[in-house]
């Protein structure tokens, strides 16, 4: 499904060209002025995510994204599914 969507806006994206106007006019205009976005931060100890939250603060952002926890090793499930 992803690929259908990439395909999608593709040709989207050309027939704005083609037109020589902003794929969002094609599909109803715009809908708002701004977007909130977040930063991921990373670490691995909480005083390193926290520096890196107060940095992402300072920056501007009001929401991060990040992992809660460690990963020693990764964790390969496929040899664990039964397939009936």
């Amino acid at each position: 499904m992803s690929a259908l969507a990439g395909i999608d806006i593709a040709l989207w994206d050309l027939k704005a060209r083609k037109l020589g106007v902003p794929i969002h006019q094609l599909l109803g205009g715009k809908v708002r002025q701004k977007v909130q976005v977040y930063a991921w931060i990373g670490g691995d100890r909480p005083s390193d995510v926290a520096e890196a939250g107060k940095e992402r603060l300072a920056q501007g952002f009001r929401a991060v994204k990040y992992l809660a926890f460690h990963f020693p090793k990764h964790i390969d499930v496929a040899d664990k599914l039964v397939l009936g």
